[in-house]
């Protein structure tokens, strides 16, 4: 489900605004198939798994009696870590929206733990994005700055529903089981 929501999401900020000409080029990507397994490996085990066992896993954790400040608290550090990301970023105002998006990301992850008291729906999401970004690099779709926009809105705004569905489902405390 997480890998699905990030993949809908990824597509949905990329291919309109690249029709549109909003989008910084890049030319399609072949690859092999052991390449997209050594991709795919990599996304989850050095990326999902490990920055999801800190920023949701443990971050959740410590405040897990407060739950909606929990998840707005490491969704902010989550997105403030990807000040220093390479990204394609140009300059401070690039850098801003990639930082919006990160934290929009960061607050859909930490909703859906909440959510569905499982820590693996936030690295399928984490996963889910690192393959929705080369999906959309193999495919030949361009990337920027309004793409960066495009998906702090919607990250933001699926977060914002999970959230109200949480509510209504009672989470009033962080509890991490499956």
């Amino acid at each position: 489900l997480g890998v699905t929501i990030s993949v809908v999401i990824m597509i949905a900020e990329v291919w309109p605004a690249d029709a549109a000409g909003l989008l910084r080029p890049t030319g399609p990507s072949p690859i092999t198939a052991a390449e997209f397994v050594l991709f795919l490996t990599a996304a989850f085990a050095m990326q999902a798994i490990p920055e999801e066992l800190f920023f949701r896993g443990i971050m959740l954790r410590v405040l897990r009696t407060r739950p909606y400040l929990a998840v707005w608290v490491s969704a902010l550090l989550f997105g403030l870590a990807h000040f220093v990301s390479s990204g394609g970023q140009e300059n401070l105002v690039e850098r801003m929206l990639y930082v919006g998006q990160a934290t929009g990301f960061g607050l859909l992850a930490a909703a859906l733990v909440l959510y569905t008291r499982s820590l693996w729906s936030a690295v399928g999401i984490h996963g889910g994005l690192h393959t929705g970004i080369h999906l959309n690099a193999w495919t030949g779709h361009g990337d920027g700055p309004v793409a960066w926009g495009i998906g702090t809105v919607l990250f933001t705004a699926t977060a914002l529903v999970v959230l109200g569905l949480a509510k209504r489902r009672g989470r009033e405390q962080i509890v991490i089981d499956r």
